[in-house]
């Protein structure tokens, strides 16, 4: 089964880049730290739950929404 790290990464990449934020702004918006944030982008690591929702909530609250939901995370064989 192929991996969903890089797909997810390239998303929250997509996503941060969608609200015009750097790897440091985007790391205050979530109360986390920015190599946290490069780790997923990069595929080294793969959000937790709290990151996940966080990210899909932000996500969902863009103007127009940006698509990230939690699908993207769980879905299997993808």
């Amino acid at each position: 089964m192929p991996s969903r790290q890089p797909k997810i990464g390239q998303k929250i990449k997509e996503l941060r880049e969608y609200l015009q934020k750097d790897q440091k702004e985007f790391s205050k918006i979530l109360n986390l730290k920015q190599p946290t944030i490069s780790q997923w982008e990069n595929g080294a690591r793969f959000p937790r739950s709290a990151g996940i929702k966080n990210l899909v909530r932000l996500a969902q609250h863009c103007t127009p929404p940006f698509p990230l939901s939690y699908e993207d995370f769980y879905r299997n064989g993808d």
